[in-house]
């Protein structure tokens, strides 16, 4: 008959058993529903500043379908309904303000539309962009074919209006093979 395991090997076998537990984990990402780091659609939104002082801040966030209700309070349904694909998103500041651009990816251009015209939006246009635009002190939104940009102005300041048109005006000009226009 054959001792018991000692007490070493049950760490050493715990250890292993952990270093695999976590290597799969790693190995499998963060989930379906956040993802983080640079790919071909997370580039979609630029990793320098819209204007000279201001840079990006951290990867961008990606939120599919399962993580949309975490993300947008209140809003998602709408987005839901009309063919949402995944939700990108990240910030910038100039060290004093902070902007967070929100681009929303939709099945089809009418989709986007729909998505527009639900939450009442109306709107002129701006240089550089292709659809409607509303924008003010806190908040723009852009209908980007079949994409709907919001950069929101975090801290609120008024010189962050220059740096949420640039955004969005560089962000329509890198999304045209995606998003249409």
């Amino acid at each position: 008959m054959s001792s018991p395991p000692s007490r070493e090997s049950w760490r050493l076998t715990a250890a292993a058993a952990l270093l695999l537990l976590l290597s799969v984990t790693w190995a499998c990402g963060p989930g379906p529903d956040r993802e983080r780091g640079e790919t071909a659609s997370t580039s979609l939104l630029p990793g320098n500043g819209p204007l000279p002082g201001w840079r990006s801040e951290g990867p961008v966030e990606t939120v599919t379908a399962g993580g949309l209700y975490d993300r947008i309070d209140g809003g998602a349904e709408v987005f839901l309904q009309e063919g949402f694909e995944r939700l990108l998103v990240r910030d910038y500041t100039d060290g004093a303000e902070e902007i967070e651009a929100q681009l929303f990816l939709l099945g089809t251009s009418g989709g986007a539309r729909k998505v527009w015209e639900r939450q009442g939006r109306t709107g002129g246009t701006m240089k550089g962009l292709p659809g409607p635009v509303s924008v003010d002190r806190y908040q723009l939104v852009a209908l980007l074919d079949r994409c709907y940009l919001v950069v929101d102005n975090l801290s609120g300041g008024e010189t962050a209006r220059a740096a949420m048109e640039a955004l969005a005006r560089e962000v329509a000009m890198e999304t045209t093979e995606v998003c249409g226009g």
